[in-house]
């Protein structure tokens, strides 16, 4: 079997939200020596891109999209803790959170699993996450990016404290901040001091892609 096949055995099990199929496949690249780079480049992250094309497309729900996000996890993580010392797929790390006042968390979630699959490293706050657990967050992880998301504006202060904050930390400049959310929109991005909004995970995956690879 070649590389090829076994990146698109990766990505057809992924679609149909096979958990042991994903892991089977992933396990069997590995041991043939695919990169994995590859694998995670080719096989996952574009499995995930191909669920948010369909998603946009209303071909896919959210279930299937949670089922197919689900078994992502799953498989990412699979790869991560079975690389060989010093290998890393990593293209670089994410704070993301609800914020203080919202418990909402399945488009959190969402995200946070678009951009693992995409080659972050994600720390997911959970949700009702106070500004001061954020920047204690960027503190411990010096992440590239912060994510914020809140599905009630009464909440936003929050998100302006949270970027207050990084400039008081002296890393505004290099972090780059995400809103998302029901209640969100291009127009809150200047009020938070935010650098970009973006309607759903699989844009907000693809805007951190971008971000990264533009630096």
């Amino acid at each position: 079997m070649n590389n090829e096949k076994m990146l698109e055995d990766i990505k057809e099990a992924i679609l149909e939200a096979d958990p042991d199929e994903v892991i089977d496949a992933i396990d069997t690249a590995m041991k043939a020596g695919v990169p994995a780079t590859d694998i995670l480049g080719i096989g996952i992250t574009d499995a995930m891109t191909k669920v948010g094309e369909l998603w946009q497309a209303k071909e896919f729900y959210l279930p299937d999209v949670m089922a197919a996000a689900d078994v992502t996890r799953r498989g990412a993580e699979f790869l991560k803790n079975n690389l060989d010392p010093g290998e890393s797929t990593s293209i670089g790390t994410v704070v993301i959170g609800t914020v203080k006042g919202d418990v909402h968390n399945v488009g959190k979630d969402l995200v946070a699993t678009f951009m693992s699959a995409t080659g972050f490293d994600v720390y997911n706050l959970g949700e009702d996450v106070p500004a001061d657990v954020f920047l204690d967050a960027v503190r411990e992880h010096d992440p590239d990016i912060v994510a914020m998301s809140c599905f009630a504006t009464n909440v936003t202060p929050v998100m302006a404290e949270i970027t207050s904050g990084l400039v008081e930390l002296g890393v505004r400049d290099k972090t780059y901040c995400m809103i998302g959310g029901i209640a969100m929109g291009p127009e809150w991005v200047d009020k938070v001091g935010a650098d970009i909004y973006t309607p759903d995970a699989y844009a907000a995956a693809q805007a951190a892609k971008a971000y990264v690879e533009s630096r």
